[in-house]
């Protein structure tokens, strides 16, 4: 009961929410099995050997009576470090807002500090006593622990949603394709490539070792319409995903979330403009403008959003 009783309840949920936000992380980035295991384990030693100490420390923090020069100015490269990654990269608008506001209440108070530490040395800048100086450090430390506690519980959130989202859609790529294998309406859907007389009526329903060893070069065809571009993902999962639901409906958004015809318009800027990837692509480029239809620079503008 003693133990318990002096544990920080915030430093606990921070090792908790980075224990699960690491496993999220590792998931994500697809880590094998091993390798996953291996680094959640040194994740949970470090944390289990380190937790009395560093408990102790956060309690004297929260008690603002802990003086560490260095660890403050390492809080300090690391908001600066964290702003200038938000600033030269592409983040979702939650953590934006985490980072700018972590940045600005931290530079806030690391100002405050240095005006307590220059008034005790200059006389006439004197404005409060420089106890207060460590007041403000540990307030900084402490608002740095509740910016991980929100960075970490909005990034789990956001893995759990979009993990959830995306069985929804292999469960609703199963039933597309028990239809379109066990169903009549397979003759109603026209697939023609080269390996088949484009005047052909009988279907033929590509397994997935099939549709991965094809040789795009020859022209893939679903009920009409050229669909080749498909295989330009690196992801094979994604591709026959995307076969299905292209054989369900053409016109139906691909797993990226958009149609065949608006991937094929990607495809299309990236050849104009000699780029391999649309996030290189700077939108305030008014040369830009001269070299993609207005169709294409609206599309563009609307992913970059």
């Amino acid at each position: 009961m003693s133990f318990i009783a002096n544990i920080n309840f915030v430093y606990l949920a921070v090792l908790i929410l980075l224990f699960v936000g690491t496993y999220a992380f590792l998931s994500k980035v697809g880590a094998n099995k091993r390798n996953k295991l291996i680094l959640l384990g040194l994740l949970l030693f470090l944390e289990v050997i380190t937790f009395n100490y560093i408990n102790m420390v956060v309690r004297t923090i929260f008690s603002l009576s802990f003086l560490s020069i260095k660890i403050y100015l390492l809080l300090i490269v690391i908001a600066n470090a964290i702003i200038l990654y938000t600033i030269n990269h592409r983040v979702k608008l939650i953590y934006k807002i985490y980072n700018y506001l972590l940045f600005i209440v931290l530079m806030v108070i690391f100002g405050a500090t240095l005006s307590i530490i220059l008034g005790n040395k200059i006389s006439m800048f004197y404005i409060m006593d420089i106890s207060n100086a460590i007041n403000l450090i540990d307030i900084s430390i402490v608002v740095f622990m509740i910016y991980l506690l929100l960075f970490l519980s909005t990034y789990i959130g956001f893995y759990v949603f979009e993990n959830k989202e995306s069985n929804e859609k292999i469960d609703y790529l199963v039933k597309i394709k028990d239809k379109i294998i066990n169903s009549k309406i397979v003759k109603k859907i026209r697939v023609k490539f080269s390996k088949y007389n484009a005047t052909n009526e009988e279907v033929h329903i590509l397994t997935p070792e099939e549709l991965l060893s094809y040789n795009k070069n020859d022209g893939f065809y679903i009920d009409g319409v050229e669909c080749s571009i498909i295989f330009d993902d690196s992801n094979k999962d994604n591709i026959v995903k995307n076969y299905y639901i292209l054989l369900d409906n053409v016109n139906a958004r691909l797993v990226n979330g958009y149609t065949l015809e608006e991937n094929k318009m990607f495809k299309n800027i990236c050849m104009k403009l000699n780029v391999n990837n649309l996030r290189n692509i700077d939108i305030n480029n008014a040369s830009i403008l001269n070299r993609v239809s207005v169709e294409e620079y609206n599309l563009l503008k609307r992913s970059l959003m």
